[in-house]
């Protein structure tokens, strides 16, 4: 993303927090309509970690989302000095 314009990066991580809305809302129905069936939360249990999971993600990406759009999220297009030894220490697997 830190190839991207803020307001660019802003609109991606919207389109993202859409999808996550659509993906929870149905995960959710499932959820409940499978409880409404009968059964257990130990056999649905999986399903209730993902869409946790994915409400911590969607919640993650509207707190960046506004950070960028409210320019409290000091934002420079482009990699930094220090920013490609970081990434070539983390591809090599010294991490």
């Amino acid at each position: 993303m830190h190839h991207l314009e803020a307001r660019e990066a802003a609109e991606h991580l919207n389109q993202r927090a859409a999808l996550l809305d659509a993906k929870v809302e149905k995960l959710t129905g499932i959820l409940k309509e499978l409880s409404g069936r009968g059964y257990t939360r130990l056999s649905l249990i999986e399903l209730e970690h993902k869409i946790a999971m994915l409400d911590a993600e969607r919640r993650w990406v509207r707190k960046l989302e506004r950070e960028i759009t409210d320019g409290k999220l000091d934002w420079k297009v482009g990699i930094e000095p220090g920013h490609k030894e970081l990434r070539g220490a983390h591809v090599s697997g010294t991490h």
